[in-house]
This record gives structure tokens, sequence and C-alpha cells, in this order.
């Protein structure tokens, strides 16, 4: 046993001092070391070359003999730390948060939001122009969480710019992100009453509440 892990051991030096992952980069031929790969077919992760696709039957090997890292919670993290510094455009941020978000699902303890927070990773659509830009939390912005009239309001608010159906997915990281107070649904006020035009009686019997009200109030 001594002897295989021996052998293991300098099997990693050679892959890593020689760089002998062959890596096809769009027809180029490249050659990495393990610590410069990563094994992820969801989210790109700049200065990683993600190896998975080529050599998806070989995850043993790379991943546990040549200890190729998994893409991780704390990956996705701090490539959205650096998402200003790498220039990343609004759609890739959007995928690291939504990677992110899966990853919080099962991570029991995550680390502190404070960074994130803090980080221009906020992709917030303006009411007048519709462009989206990344801002910090400190921008005030909504969360679509219901459709109805109440979300006619995105017209005259900034919203983080996701889908109903993506705010829905996204929970465990608005959690995470202590931001559930912008829900729309939190910040609107929805009432009715009668309008302000002239009152007329109804037309139809059968809608006259005042035929129902003593079988009606015989079960409150």
């Amino acid at each position: 046993m001594l002897e295989v892990n021996a052998e293991l051991i300098v099997s990693r030096e050679s892959f890593e001092t020689e760089a002998l992952i062959y890596f096809d980069n769009n027809g180029t031929p490249e050659w990495h070391k393990p610590s410069e790969c990563v094994w992820s077919d969801t989210t790109h992760i700049h200065g990683k070359f993600a190896i998975n696709a080529q050599y998806s039957d070989f995850k043993g090997l790379f991943v546990e003999e040549l200890q190729v890292p998994p893409l991780d919670l704390m990956m996705v993290f701090n490539q959205l730390l650096e998402a200003r510094l790498l220039n990343l455009p609004v759609s890739e941020v959007k995928e690291l948060l939504k990677t992110l978000n899966s990853f919080l699902r099962s991570e029991p303890s995550p680390p502190s939001p404070s960074r994130i927070l803090n980080a221009r990773v906020f992709p917030v659509r303006e009411p007048s122009s519709g462009n989206v830009t990344l801002c910090t939390s400190n921008t005030q912005f909504t969360l679509l969480d219901r459709a109805g009239p109440p979300s006619r309001f995105i017209e005259m608010v900034r919203v983080l710019d996701f889908t109903l159906h993506e705010f829905n997915q996204l929970k465990p990281l608005l959690a995470w992100l202590r931001l559930e107070s912008r829900y729309l649904s939190r910040c609107v006020k929805e009432t009715s009453r009668l309008g302000d035009g002239a009152h007329a009686p109804i037309s139809q019997p059968y809608r006259d509440l005042r035929r129902k009200a003593y079988a009606l109030l015989r079960y409150v």
C-alpha cells in the first residue's frame, strides 16, 4: 500500500510540474497542470480549464487520483468577488449567481454574505431605459416575486433582472443575502375599493346578494 501511495504521489507531482494534462482549446492543443483545471459542467471559472467534457469517462482518474478540483461553492463565491476586475458580462454574473444558489441549497455552513453584498454583482434593470448594470446591494432595487397588477411597478422602480420563475428558484440565495424584505409583495400593498363612477342597480337578479343574505349568514 505504501508503495502504491508513493507511486501516486510521484505521478501527481509529475503532472503538476510538467503540465501533462492535454486540453483541446477550440482546436488549439494545450498542456496544463491539475491545479489549472476544474471539473465543472455548469459554470466557467476564469483562469481554470474545465476538462470534464473531454474526459467525461475518467472522472475518477482526474478528480480522485490527480486531484483536479471539482467546482465548489467557494470557487463560485470568489469568482463573483472578482467579477468587476475580470469585467465579466451581466449574463455571466447571472449564471454565477444561479450556480451559487444551487450550492447554497445543500450547504449547511455557508460563508458570510457581506463581501458579496458589497460587490457589484447584482444585475439591476433601470425602469426608464431598461438597461441592466451590475450594482452593489446598496442600490435600491426590488425583487419581482409575483405577477398581476403589482408587477406593473417594475416600470417605475429598479428591479433585479430575473424572471418570476428564476426568482422562485433563487430563494436560497436571496435568503442567504437577507434581501427578502425587497420582495415586491412586501413593498406594495394591494387594496380593492369601489370606483368613483355612478352607482347602478345589479342587472342580474341572481347576482343580488341581498336575496341570499339570510342563507349565507346561517353559516357564519
